[in-house]
């Protein structure tokens, strides 16, 4: 009986482990990889800072120590967020291209007024309209 179970068991391991099919995982470009980057950099500077005043509250730093060392961490938060703003600011809108759709990116012929993939409005040139 013992055997019986331990054989269920382990079946219904492996069966849960080899089962489940895996997510596909999605490659990040660089600019996301850059912004998770730069966001964990900014949540560790807002950690020192707050460590900084903490520490200075308790007497373990001086006056003099304290401001130094806060502006220096301050500059450095000042440049990341600014960093921060260039990376999420979105990338030139590219041009618009007769026959190309604006939703999927497929080109189409010319005489199309709907993309043949997903249907959208296809822009239209000055000498059609």
């Amino acid at each position: 009986m013992i055997i019986l179970a331990c054989a269920a068991l382990t079946l219904a391991a492996l069966l849960y482990v080899f089962w489940l099919t895996p997510e596909p995982v999605r490659a990040k470009s660089a600019a996301d990889r850059e912004r998770e980057y730069l966001q964990d950099k900014r949540e560790v500077l807002y950690e020192n800072l707050r460590d900084l005043h903490l520490e200075f509250r308790m007497g373990k730093l001086s006056e003099l120590d304290y401001q130094q060392t806060k502006s220096r961490y301050q500059e450095e938060l000042a440049l990341l967020l600014h960093q921060l703003e260039t990376v999420d600011k979105p990338e030139r809108v590219a041009a618009v291209v007769p026959g190309r759709c604006g939703r999927c990116g497929k080109d189409n012929p010319a005489d199309n007024r709907f993309c043949g993939a997903c249907g959208a409005e296809l822009p239209r040139t000055e000498e059609t309209q």
